[in-house]
Parts: structure tokens; C-alpha cells; sequence
């Protein structure tokens, strides 16, 4: 599936677990993990992910939000 769609939950607990790089919970899923608190940052996440989805719905023919 879209790892954009992941829970950020799920992402949370697999940097956490060391299974996943705060890089690539940023990059890959577009979650903003703050490490020290041991949580998601809701509203950064939801903005990256719009930034993140923009680039591919204009090169993504036949893709629609």
C-alpha cells in the first residue's frame, strides 16, 4: 500500500523499536517523530504529507486525491 497512508501510530512504534530511521519515517511515510516525548507531531505530519503527495499527483496519471 501507500506508506503515505500508514498509521503514524505504526511508524511511531517501529522508530522506537529501532526498525525504522527517523530519516525514513520522514522521507518514505512523511511522519515527524519526536523522539524525546515518544511521539507523533500530528500537525507537521499532516503537513508533510500533503507536501509529500503533491509532486506525485501531478506525475501520477490516472491518480486522483
Amino acid at each position: 500500500g501507500d506508506p503515505l497512508e500508514r498509521n503514524p501510530t505504526q511508524v511511531l512504534w517501529d522508530v522506537i523499536e529501532e526498525l525504522v530511521s527517523l530519516r525514513r519515517a520522514r522521507d518514505v511515510y512523511g511522519v515527524v517523530v519526536d523522539l524525546e516525548l515518544r511521539q507523533v507531531n500530528q500537525q507537521a505530519t499532516l503537513q508533510l504529507r500533503n507536501e509529500l503527495r503533491r509532486p506525485r499527483d501531478r506525475t501520477t496519471p490516472g491518480i486522483h486525491s
